[in-house]
């Protein structure tokens, strides 16, 4: 029929424009990962660099760490010292990312995605050129202050992908964000190192990693400006940025974002179920990104101090990390079924524990490989996979505010991991210190309480040919009589559940009703997101099966 051909013609469209818009992100995002990530081998260096040409601020910063290691009792070892520095420059540059990418969420809501994007890409590009200008550790710490602030574009990109319409189209979005990361931390450290080691006589040797990262974020910016769609159309988003801000002062607060406290209010409030739900997937994905980020930052300190890694044997780390996880991104993560995602978590959870112990203990790189190998498995399955239950939470308004929750949550906890876990292995070394990661991974609560999928909406109660899928109802299987009065109710049900499915579960519950009760019906619908649009599709669906109008619908 004429209706038929013209959804699967808006669908084939559909999928089209959700295809470019996981092609342009997953770019755009490899782009910017790739400056972001080459630092990381250079960590230990420049500190170290830091430290022997005497800066000012980096001296007192150190006298201020022996003084307060004298006074607990401490031996006198500096070397651990730049483990802890490291944790806290990571912890600084996470929780201005923490504050950024609340309030570049909620003014996306209300502006769009696309100019807000560009102007954290801008950000980005200051921030690599303080880097690249930098010759005191107060300029170094500078850059990567802007560079916090301006990284809530991953928080935008998330939201971007969560505006797609279909479940199917966000999980392979989510994949492809998890692969960009796992491609960025795979290619990025390994330039770094290299870069560092064809360092030419008297040139400082960071700065050509600086000017690569610099070059990534101009040319970032100029992709997304000729590239990147907007996905969030006016008529969706947020009435003004006031209201954005309000929202996002219950983005700044831990305890309001625990709660997800932003997405209560309004008309378009998730159910208690739902709520409840969103409130376990946000601890679990705090609780491992806290275990995540503890050991990032401490990682490239332990080889330095243990096994002795120059730069490029760190590259040829993180290479291995990132290449392992891009495998299985590619391989296994983005082929998990929407529905399968929270099993897929809990059997990736309960490998942090061993590859933790292996880590923090290993006494050869056989050892130490063993556990970044199990080490990568499961933070090639965890973000990606909550990120993509996450997103089918939330109204079309409100996804940017559902994802920006979940990214500062996210942010906090790499905020408070560096740090903490830092100052663990300061206090009392790296095996203690990874052996309380691994027992925290354990004792996840977030592991025995994550929640299953909902199931689609009052299945248990459908008929056999309420069952039947869209392709059945588009080729006919079910026939309509020739006119029918219509009255139509409203039932709540699960959020996630597309508006497709959710159709079709109403076009086929037509037929099976109008059977039963000689030509009256009532449907059970879903209320959640766009149902507004859903009326519109559904009333016009009926309209155009009925030979005579419908004076009497009402919906």
């Amino acid at each position: 029929s004429v209706w038929g051909f013209t959804v699967l013609l808006r669908r084939c469209t559909q999928e089209q424009n959700c295809s470019r818009v996981i092609t342009i992100v997953f770019l755009a995002l490899l782009i910017d990962l790739l400056g972001f990530a080459l630092i990381l081998p250079l960590f230990p260096s420049i500190l170290d660099y830091y430290s022997q040409t005497e800066d000012g601020f980096y001296l007192s910063l150190q006298r201020g760490v022996d003084w307060f290691a004298a006074m607990v009792g401490m031996p006198p070892e500096r070397k651990y010292n730049s483990v802890l520095f490291g944790g806290l420059i990571g912890s600084m540059f996470s929780i201005l990312q923490f504050f950024s990418s609340p309030l570049t969420g909620a003014v996306s809501d209300c502006l769009g995605r696309r100019p807000v994007i560009l102007m954290t890409a801008m950000g980005l590009i200051a921030s690599y050129a303080l880097w690249a200008a930098s010759r005191s550790f107060g300029v170094f710490l500078l850059s990567r202050m802007i560079g916090g602030i301006s990284k809530g574009n991953v928080s935008l990109c998330t939201a971007i992908i969560a505006d797609l319409h279909s479940p199917k189209a966000r999980s392979k979005g989510m994949a492809m964000i998890g692969v960009a990361f796992s491609l960025g931390f795979t290619l990025g450290p390994m330039i770094g190192a290299y870069l560092a080691m064809e360092t030419e006589k008297g040139e400082v040797f960071y700065r050509r990693s600086a000017l690569l990262a610099l070059t990534f974020a101009a040319a970032d910016l100029i992709f997304i400006f000729f590239l990147l769609p907007e996905t969030l159309p006016k008529e969706k988003r947020v009435s003004s940025v006031t209201t954005g801000f309000q929202a996002a002062a219950d983005l700044l607060s831990p305890l309001a974002l625990f709660r997800f406290s932003a997405v209560t209010q309004g008309k378009e409030a998730p159910s208690d179920q739902n709520l409840q739900n969103l409130k376990i997937l946000g601890l679990a994905y705090f609780l491992y990104l806290f275990l995540f980020s503890g050991l990032e930052y401490t990682l490239s300190f332990l080889t330095h101090q243990r096994f002795q890694f120059s730069s490029m044997q760190q590259g040829k780390m993180f290479f291995f990390i990132g290449i392992t996880m891009a495998v299985i991104q590619g391989g296994y993560a983005r082929r998990i079924k929407p529905g399968n995602e929270i099993r897929a978590v809990k059997r990736a959870i309960l490998l942090l524990i061993p590859a933790f112990l292996l880590i923090g203990w290993a006494a050869n790189v056989t050892l130490l490989s063993a556990g970044l190998l199990l080490y990568s498995f499961a933070a090639a399955i965890v973000i990606p996979c909550l990120s993509a239950v996450v997103s089918g939470y939330g109204s079309a308004s409100q996804k940017g505010r559902v994802m920006g929750i979940l990214r500062s949550l996210g942010a906090l906890a790499r905020a408070l991991g560096p740090v903490l876990s830092a100052t663990v292995y300061w206090l009392a070394g790296a095996e203690s210190c990874f052996t309380i990661c691994g027992a925290k991974a354990r004792r996840s609560q977030s592991y025995h309480q994550l929640p299953r999928p909902s199931p689609p909406p009052d299945s248990h109660h459908l008929s056999p040919l309420t069952k039947l899928g869209e392709k059945d109802v588009l080729e006919g299987k079910v026939q309509w009589p020739h006119a029918v009065t219509v009255g139509c109710r409203f039932l709540t049900a699960s959020t996630s559940t597309s508006v497709d499915h959710s159709l079709t579960i109403a076009l086929a519950s037509f037929e099976n009703e109008t059977k039963k009760k000689e030509n009256k019906t009532c449907f059970s619908l879903v209320k959640h997101e766009d149902h507004q649009m859903r009326l519109g599709k559904l009333r016009l669906a009926l309209q155009q099966r009925c030979c005579t109008p419908c004076s009497k619908m009402t919906i």
